[in-house]
Formats: structure tokens, C-alpha cells, sequence
């Protein structure tokens, strides 16, 4: 084995590590924009058309 191959094995796994997390944060991030942004602003849509029909 050459020095290349050895140094890549030892800092792989921390490479590795390091793009699971920003994947897994990007992840829940869409998550959270679909499942709560998004409803939050057709529910404050919904609201103020109700308003402007009572007035």
C-alpha cells in the first residue's frame, strides 16, 4: 500500500462523517419547510381570505 491509501483510510471515516451530517441537516431542513412553513402560510392564507369575505 502506498502512503496516499493509508492516509485516505484514516481520514475517511471522518469525511464520511462530516457529509452524513450536512446531508441529514439539509434533510430535516426540507422536512421542516414542507411540513411546517408551508401549511403555517396556507393557514394564514385561508385566515385572511375568511377575514376579507366577513368584511
Amino acid at each position: 500500500m502506498n502512503v496516499g491509501t493509508l492516509i485516505f483510510r484514516k481520514i475517511f471515516p471522518y469525511i464520511e462523517f462530516i457529509i452524513n451530517r450536512v446531508f441529514e441537516k439539509l434533510i430535516f431542513f426540507c422536512f421542516y419547510i414542507e411540513l411546517i412553513l408551508k401549511p403555517q402560510r396556507i393557514l394564514r392564507d385561508n385566515s385572511l381570505e375568511i377575514f376579507n369575505k366577513m368584511q
